[in-house]
């Protein structure tokens, strides 16, 4: 059996774990253009989600991958280190910390995500290139 309420409360925490205590600073912070989706998960409002958009929360939530499957079966969430997937492999996005100093935990997830987004546009373009 597929734990729908407990998905939603774990993806509230991972949510507020990266600094967002909104919804709406996830989406914004992120580049979200579905954010009805992020609305009907956060509330258990339906279970019918394809697998696309499954890894698609566990990267908008910072969860390690698989772990949308591991909390429906009643695990916890695992936060994942910030991956951006060229091709079969996976990066590791090493920020300084001096990247980060001095800034609130919103600040500092807004800059994670201008990280990922900048190398996941710079890996389009060297491939279009």
């Amino acid at each position: 059996m597929q734990d729908w309420r407990n998905l939603a409360e774990q993806l509230i925490q991972a949510r507020v774990h990266q600094g967002f205590t909104r919804r709406s600073e996830l989406i914004r912070a992120k580049g979200i253009s579905h954010d009805r989706v992020l609305n009907d998960i956060e509330n258990a409002r339906r279970d019918n989600y394809n697998a696309a958009t499954l890894v698609q929360i566990e990267q908008w939530y910072g969860l390690a991958p698989g772990n949308v499957k591991e909390i429906l079966a009643g695990g916890k969430a695992r936060y994942a280190d910030i991956n951006v997937s060229a091709g079969e492999q996976s990066v590791l996005l090493n920020l300084p910390e001096s990247a980060l100093e001095g800034l609130s935990a919103n600040e500092q997830a807004e800059v994670r995500a201008a990280a990922v987004d900048a190398a996941l546009r710079r890996a389009r373009e060297i491939r279009s290139s």
